[in-house]
């Protein structure tokens, strides 16, 4: 789960690939999908985080990370979708299993926790991406 800054909640759900928001007031809706062009099942596990007005998810079984902005814009942030442990760039990083995500105070560091591998990743410089 997580809070956006106008006290929004994102929740996931793994089952349907969907993030659902519910408002202060208590009316919940479907806020994203999480299926993209050409990757038509994006299973993960309901972890996500807020930072700089986006949403950040671990997609655990296609081993990518996900942003997805407050206007409900969904976009590969990290990983190939291959297993692996292969730091560098976003466009080619590689995850095993990334089952824990959460930023850092100013939003500037995404830190991911892999399942499988037992690392602790990072994304640096993330108000850039």
């Amino acid at each position: 789960m997580a809070i956006d800054k106008y006290d929004n909640l994102y929740v996931g759900n793994f089952v349907n690939d969907i993030i659902h928001k519910v408002t202060p007031g208590g009316t919940a809706t479907v806020f994203a999908h999480l299926s993209l062009p050409g990757i038509p099942y994006t299973p993960f596990t309901g972890y996500l985080t807020y930072a700089n007005d986006n949403i950040y998810v671990a997609g655990t079984i296609i081993n990518r990370v996900y942003k997805i902005t407050l206007a409900a814009q969904v976009a590969i942030l990290a990983g190939t979708g291959e297993q692996g442990a292969q730091d560098g760039a976003p466009a080619t990083a590689t995850f095993t299993g990334p089952n824990g995500i959460a930023a850092d105070p100013s939003g500037n560091v995404l830190y991911i926790s892999e399942s499988v591998s037992k690392r602790l990743r990072r994304i640096v410089s993330l108000k850039k991406l």
